[in-house]
């Protein structure tokens, strides 16, 4: 019940062992049982910070040239045999590799927070692939999502990403607003997150296998639309049109000319040879051959060479500003 789904609330655990099992339990019992299960399928949270250090040498091992940065709390006793988690930062050279191959300098970032009895936030960037599916690019485990933290994110980002003066991206956030810009907790999330994106390029891989043609899936689909209307279309005169420069794909008028091109013995190829290689299904492979090489159990890892043990940020508890006013009022 727990290791299916390990934020059950308690109350749903306690209605499912008096409707399974006709076991009348408090809330506290259920509280403490769980807390108890957690830890024996998860581990002890503490032990878990310590297993960091361990667990990022593990991967920096299988995964060379990736970058792994762990920042911890200033403490003002250089003798204290602990150190006090801040934050850590994920970018696989594999993944980068891929990114820089897929050819779009598009970027989504955005945060999301984690559960747990230790919360804190993950930040993400994101790619879009030739698919028109995000491509993992680097992510980061931190307290909490301030410009501060962002700005460390992103400054580590950009020198994976080898940004010279005049290099360019387009960064989307939240979906919905876009700038242009130049220049265990923690053990049990992050292994998740290496997983998952291990088993998305997997999944990724078997699609492939099945595809067929010169474009990928979604490239196939969105141009076979745009040749359906340009066979509707006689041709006439060539006007430039923008649409192709943005998108990479050319429009219903050029693909009318192309075909009228051929019909009158010039050479131009089929029309898929004009769209950018970003939707070519052979780039859409090669960007795939770059994958997270897989790592041993933690029973195998080369304990840390560091003299101090990592442990658990100080958790602060965020109050809602609905708590606040009702605290004002006198209700609590």
């Amino acid at each position: 019940m727990i290791e299916s789904n390990p934020y059950k609330p308690i109350q749903a655990i306690q209605s499912q062992l008096l409707r399974k099992h006709q076991l009348e339990i408090s809330l506290h019992k259920v509280f403490r049982a769980k807390r108890i299960a957690t830890t024996k399928i998860y581990g002890d949270y503490q032990e878990q910070y310590g297993m960091l250090r361990s667990y990022c040498d593990e991967l920096l091992k299988a995964n060379p040239g990736s970058t792994i940065k762990i920042d911890v709390e200033p403490c003002g006793n250089s003798a204290s045999p602990t150190r006090q988690f801040q934050r850590v930062y994920f970018c696989f050279a594999s993944m980068m590799r891929g990114f820089k191959m897929i050819g779009r300098p598009l970027l989504g970032v955005d945060g999301c927070f984690m559960k747990g009895p230790i919360p804190g936030q993950i930040l993400s960037v994101v790619g879009i692939d030739g698919n028109n599916s995000i491509y993992p690019v680097c992510y980061a485990l931190v307290k909490a999502e301030t410009t501060q933290t962002w700005k460390w994110f992103l400054q580590l980002l950009r020198d994976d990403l080898g940004c010279m003066a005049n290099s360019c991206f387009t960064f989307i956030s939240d979906r919905q607003k876009t700038n242009r810009m130049s220049k265990g907790q923690a053990d049990y999330h992050m292994p998740r997150i290496h997983s998952g994106m291990t088993k998305r390029i997997v999944n990724v891989k078997k699609l492939q296998a099945k595809c067929t043609g010169p474009l990928t899936p979604h490239a196939t689909e969105v141009f076979d639309e745009i040749k359906k209307q340009a066979a509707e279309m006689s041709v006439l005169m060539v006007d430039s049109n923008k649409k192709w420069d943005l998108t990479g794909m050319p429009c219903k008028h050029a693909v009318a000319a192309i075909w009228d091109m051929s019909r009158n013995s010039i050479d131009a190829g089929i029309p898929e040879d004009w769209v950018d290689e970003v939707y070519w299904l052979s780039t859409w492979k090669k960007v795939y051959y770059n994958v997270i090489e897989p790592i041993n159990g933690p029973e195998m890892w080369t304990p840390s060479e560091c003299p101090t043990t990592l442990i658990p940020p100080k958790h602060h508890t965020y109050t809602s500003w609905k708590a606040k006013e009702e605290k004002k009022e006198g209700i609590w």
